[in-house]
């Protein structure tokens, strides 16, 4: 690693500047190549994690976003770990386990059927499993308020009927998938009728119920 290369040279510069007069701890450590190549390790997992974040957080409507951020997160993750060597082998597998373990806790069935419904995505990166459980979820949302949703439910899946329209899949890449589908799905009367807890039972089944 070659100081004059990696964006910590105007450290290294600092560290040799007779005017600063940086102590000789300091200096030590800004001209050791072993600290920086742990600062870059440590930034390279740190950095995925913190562009998820950044992703969900914040005011807007992001449930449709977190399947993907997620499985994306642990795929950079796992892909990073084999490149770090500040970290034994031992420790490299206990993180694996502990980001799988926290996927597993935060992704939920509510979560799948968000990412079925964006229509960027139309559900498209959900396995089997995961699709079923999004389709059992809006299934029983919609028992629940007297719908039967099951042949709207695969005429979007197949884009038949309003939605073998080009123009209506055309708004999706500029429009917020909520809005999208306040704009394109039929209006039912019916839905005035739904249970708030029963949304609110389907949303914190995503809640964790355990830290790690």
């Amino acid at each position: 690693m070659r100081p004059g290369n990696t964006p910590h040279r105007h450290f290294v510069t600092l560290a040799v500047n007779e005017n600063l007069q940086p102590t000789p701890d300091i200096k030590s450590t800004l001209l050791d190549e072993d600290f920086w190549s742990m600062i870059e390790q440590s930034t390279s997992v740190l950095k995925p994690i913190a562009e998820s974040i950044f992703k969900l957080e914040g005011n807007e409507f992001n449930i449709h976003k977190v399947f993907m951020v997620l499985r994306n997160l642990k795929s950079k993750l796992e892909f990073v770990l084999p490149r770090i060597t500040m970290l034994d082998d031992d420790s490299k597998e206990n993180i694996k386990t502990y980001i799988e373990k926290r996927v597993k806790q935060c992704i939920k069935p509510i979560h799948y059927a968000a990412y079925m419904f964006d229509p960027k995505s139309a559900g498209i990166e959900l396995n089997q499993a995961e699709e079923t459980e999004a389709m059992e979820l809006i299934y029983n949302l919609a028992e629940h308020c007297n719908i039967d949703c099951l042949a709207d439910l695969a005429k979007y899946k197949a884009k038949e009927g309003l939605w073998s329209k080009p123009f209506t899949w055309k708004a999706a890449e500029k429009v917020n998938p909520i809005l999208w589908c306040e704009h394109t799905v039929p209006e039912r009367s019916d839905m005035e009728d739904t249970d708030d807890d029963m949304l609110h039972d389907a949303a914190m089944e995503g809640h964790m119920q355990e830290d790690m």
